[in-house]
């Protein structure tokens, strides 16, 4: 009798042991979550972006800049809610100014086998993000974007006239002006 005790208390104690340790097979499909807001991110609740290009060419147009920024900011940052210039006005808002300062692109490099080219584009911006009431929480002075972009003759002297360049050149600044910002906003202690 005390041998029946003894083993259904050992295989009573290994269920337990092995149950609370291994908890059943893992979930196949996890559901992903956003990573927890930090730092003065926290404070953020909407950002309304406003674009604006004062280079003498004027190929990035102000609102494809604002567009492919806000892109950037929901494809990898939920929980702050982005607006373009032109929605009604949020309780709370901060605001993303972005403007083009200058834009330029150097002449194609020929290919060794076809007639087709890499030009390189060059843009300066300044951004900065305020708070909503003006005050400055981030700030981002006369910083150099550049890239290559691919030509299909080493005719066309301006790449950014190429819609395609254009595109890239958007999504480019878009991707490391958002990740410099939010880098910035989670290593700022207050």
């Amino acid at each position: 009798m005390l041998e029946k005790k003894l083993t259904a208390l050992g295989c009573a104690a290994g269920i337990i042991l092995f149950g609370a340790c291994y908890g059943g097979t893992p979930d196949p499909n996890p559901r992903p979550t956003a990573p927890p807001l930090a730092g003065p991110m926290k404070r953020l609740h909407s950002i309304r972006i406003i674009a604006t290009n004062t280079s003498a060419s004027k190929s990035l147009t102000s609102d494809g800049v604002a567009r492919a920024v806000a892109r950037r900011w929901h494809a990898d940052h939920t929980g702050i809610a982005i607006y373009l210039e032109g929605a009604p006005q949020k309780k709370g808002e901060s605001t993303l100014t972005i403007t083009v300062l200058s834009e330029s692109s150097l002449p194609p490099q020929r290919g060794r086998s076809s007639g087709s080219g890499s030009a390189t584009v060059v843009v300066r911006i300044s951004a900065v993000l305020t708070g909503e009431k003006g005050n400055l929480i981030w700030i981002e002075s006369d910083r150099k974007y550049s890239m290559a972009c691919s030509t299909t003759s080493v005719d066309e002297m301006d790449a950014l006239t190429l819609p395609a360049c254009q595109a890239a050149v958007e999504d480019m600044i878009a991707a490391q002006l958002v990740d410099g910002l939010v880098f910035a906003l989670k290593q700022w202690i207050y």
